[in-house]
């Protein structure tokens, strides 16, 4: 006799190859039966709580678990969210066209600030002539 975590596996399996995202007790237990007629159906309906994910007190180990509670009655196969990626820190290089030179911090403040005064000064408006 197939382990009844390996048989509720299959017959999950099965229900979602069919197309369905979430499966009543009752719809489990009709593939269960059909493979392994030996499993009574109140051994269902106490496993199929114990494959929740979420279960606390589950007699499964929590890598066996592969099931997520819909509502009561009503079971899903359990997707883990998924973690969104880590945006890679920019890096200000003011001098990145000189090969193999990394200006500290200080000096890259230095230059910045001396970039900004060129461009403040680039933009101030000439002082007018005086009229004679």
């Amino acid at each position: 006799m197939k382990k009844v975590r390996d048989t509720i596996a299959k017959a999950t399996e099965m229900l979602t190859i069919e197309g369905k995202t979430s499966f009543t007790v009752e719809e489990v237990w009709q593939y269960v039966h059909a493979l392994e007629p030996s499993i009574k159906r109140f051994t269902i309906l106490g496993d199929l709580p114990d494959l929740c994910v979420e279960c606390e007190h589950s007699h499964y180990k929590e890598e066996e678990r592969f099931l997520e509670r819909v509502k009561q009655g009503a079971y899903k196969l359990y997707t883990p969210p998924v973690k969104p990626k880590k945006k890679k820190k920019k890096e200000v290089r003011v001098l990145g066209t000189i090969p193999g030179y990394e200006p500290s911090e200080e000096e890259q403040e230095q230059i910045l600030e001396l970039l900004i005064d060129a461009v403040n000064f680039s933009r101030r408006k000439p002082p007018s002539e005086p009229q004679s």
